[in-house]
């Protein structure tokens, strides 16, 4: 019977620990160093952003020399995002509308620029200053909208709003883990983005990590 009773614990725990475990986005430390600093620690994650950030020649700014600038809020496009944008153009009428990119030096200084700037916030917003939002659906237009939450401009000039948005947890709404996201209003769309890990803090601003599966470009204006 002890036996048993051992089992069972074993089992409940192995139960919560993998299949009741929710990624909150959490960051596992704060960096005592600049963000561009940071970013060099965890080539896996950011050794593309770096390149294109160098491109860009805007080092400058992810290490606080900015005057204007000191301290920056980045929503980090990824490796894994920048390197699916580069290979992948996308097409109309079956034509891809520019040419694929292998190296980042192959990608226009301008794109580099306008691609990190219009993930860059200026001054350091964690999420715990940003309102909840609220995805909602518009019976009469049959058209998705966000309440709540608030609209930022980013460096490049692109707007795009940013929210926390409380989850349904075993059927009780926004009983669950609060996600954050950010909305572009696309051509057809709303372009819906989510952080993966939020307030990484660094000496130089606060990196909210987008995630994976991001694009590199939903929340920009003009980039293909």
């Amino acid at each position: 019977m002890r036996y048993s009773i051992y089992l069972v614990v074993i089992f409940f725990i192995a139960s919560c620990t993998k299949d009741n475990f929710i990624d909150t986005g959490k960051p596992i430390s704060e960096h005592k160093t600049t963000m561009l600093e940071y970013f060099k620690t965890d080539s896996y994650n950011w050794d593309s952003t770096l390149l294109v950030i160098k491109r860009a020649d805007l080092s400058g700014l992810f290490e606080g020399k900015d005057v204007d600038n000191p301290q920056i809020t980045f929503f980090g496009l990824t490796n894994h995002s920048i390197r699916r944008w580069m290979i992948d153009p996308p097409e109309e009428g079956g034509v891809a509308v520019r040419p694929a990119y292998n190296k980042v030096s192959e990608i226009p200084v301008d794109v580099c620029e306008k691609l990190i700037l219009s993930h860059v916030l200026k001054g350091r917003l964690m999420s715990s200053e940003i309102p909840y939002g609220k995805e909602m659906y518009d019976t009469e237009t049959y058209k998705t909208y966000y309440d709540g939450g608030m609209e930022i401009t980013l460096m490049a000039g692109n707007k795009v709003w940013i929210g926390l948005i409380p989850s349904e947890y075993e059927g009780i709404p926004d009983a669950g883990y609060e996600r954050l996201s950010l909305v572009k209003q696309g051509l057809y769309q709303l372009d819906k983005v989510n952080v993966a890990s939020k307030n990484i803090k660094t000496n130089t601003g606060v990196v909210h990590s987008l995630e994976y599966a991001y694009n590199s470009v939903k929340l920009t204006d003009d980039i293909k």
